[in-house]
């Protein structure tokens, strides 16, 4: 089900899947950064030091955007 966390390492990311992660640092403009599968994940709204269930909007090679799922 797409709704449910993925935790699995080491593979590509799926867009709309939902992940679970942690925020580990923020970029430029304020987005939170996760580390996913080794992708960068930015993501919207998010802070360093939270744990989120995150949704993959769009994936672009070693990066990805998503949201988060409540």
């Amino acid at each position: 089900m797409a709704d449910e966390p993925d935790t699995t390492e080491g593979v590509p990311l799926e867009t709309g899947k939902v992940y679970l992660a942690r925020i580990g640092d923020s970029g430029e403009t304020g987005e939170g950064l996760a580390n996913l599968n080794g992708h960068l994940v930015f993501v919207q709204g998010a802070r360093p030091g939270q744990d989120v269930r995150i949704k993959v909007t769009k994936v672009f090679g070693r990066f990805a955007f998503g949201e988060i799922v409540k």
